[in-house]
């Protein structure tokens, strides 16, 4: 299953149509499209936590998996690590990055695994954040091993500091659902 243009984009929410509009003339997905649209347009860069109720809007509308999640470096630690765990997806963009406010610092290194669902891993090239001064780093995860139509499982993110300082940084996944277990989500 290739994941086309307009099923990346697909409007689930009145603020998603009025930006869907904006770059409808846009005719192909690049990194530099993805980042006027998470910095300009806030279309796909948004918080989102399911409730029952959201998740069976969405089994009704198989849409986008759409996951932001900001995660704190607390002050007194070197080194730590997240797990996102995903209803069965299929995944093509992954986004790591500083938050936009730029108040607080990122970490300064990020490893990524991706864990598909017939238990493959693939790890990413190891990020580091302050050499090129961007903000967010992209991937087009088809072009770094995963198959098109592979069934995604669980991001892990580890980070790493080389000072004890406060810092946050944010995921955003972006890809096709189109299965979700409703009793498992908004528990």
């Amino acid at each position: 299953m290739d994941i086309q243009y307009d099923q990346i984009f697909l409007p689930t929410q009145m603020q998603q149509q009025r930006a869907h509009i904006k770059f409808k003339s846009l005719n192909t997905i690049s990194a530099d499209s993805i980042d006027y649209i998470v910095d300009n347009l806030q279309l796909l860069n948004r918080a989102v936590k399911y409730t029952k109720k959201q998740a069976r809007g969405q089994y009704r509308n198989p849409t986008l998996i759409n996951v932001k999640s900001y995660e704190s470096c607390y002050p007194t630690v070197e080194y730590g690590q997240t797990q996102i765990l995903l209803y069965p997806g299929y995944l093509r963009y992954l986004i790591i990055g500083h938050p936009i406010n730029n108040r607080v610092n990122a970490p300064k290194y990020f490893n990524i695994n991706i864990t598909q669902c017939d238990g493959q891993e693939l790890t990413l090239p190891q990020i580091e954040f302050g050499q090129t001064h961007k903000l967010e780093e992209y991937w087009d995860l088809y072009s770094l091993g995963v198959v098109s139509g592979s069934c995604i499982r669980k991001i892990t993110v580890e980070w790493q500091n080389n000072k004890l300082i406060q810092c946050l940084y944010f995921i955003g996944l972006y890809g096709i659902i189109l299965d979700i277990d409703i009793n498992s989500i908004g528990q």
